[in-house]
């Protein structure tokens, strides 16, 4: 059986796909496609590009807050005025950890990003067969840039987030 495989956010809850991950090469189904959203991207890009579940888990226990959220002291005191809580770096690195490839065409398995233009709020979607060619870390990152805590992407002239 073949089947496309939908992942959604949620942090680190993300991780939970990797079980269903492990569900379905269980039965047998093989998985053709992965479109997700947020950290289910990061996730999901790992899995086309080919990664084991059990490395992915193991890498995501040895985590720590500081590893991908480190907070902008300035922007502490900008308080309302401030674009992001956040620094990007941290988020950046810790995608770069789980997602070795930089590039859509490194992947396995076609994949399909999601990321939302904040200006429009129009969705925005990157990865095999789309008409932008972004690097991967930077779909992935502007999939992740969650509003008030991680600043936008700007990817083509457009401030994308999560």
């Amino acid at each position: 059986m073949k089947a496309a495989l939908v992942l959604g956010g949620g942090g680190a809850k993300a991780l939970a796909h990797l079980g269903a991950w492990k569900a379905l090469q269980e039965r047998g189904v093989e998985v053709t496609q992965i479109i997700a959203t947020s950290m289910g991207a990061v996730i999901g890009a790992a899995l086309a590009a080919g990664s084991d579940p059990a490395e992915l888990l193991r890498t995501a226990q040895t985590l720590t807050t500081k590893d991908f959220a480190s907070v902008r002291l300035l922007n502490l005191l900008k308080g309302i005025f401030a674009t992001s809580l956040l620094e990007p770096d941290g988020l950046k690195r810790t995608i770069a950890r789980f997602v070795p490839a930089t590039r859509f065409d490194q992947l396995k398995i076609p994949f399909t990003v999601t990321t939302t233009d904040l200006d429009s709020g129009e969705l925005v979607l990157f990865g095999t067969g789309a008409r932008h060619v972004v690097p991967l870390q930077d779909a992935l990152y502007a999939s992740c840039a969650l509003p008030l805590y991680f600043p936008p992407a700007t990817i083509d002239g457009r401030r994308l987030a999560d």
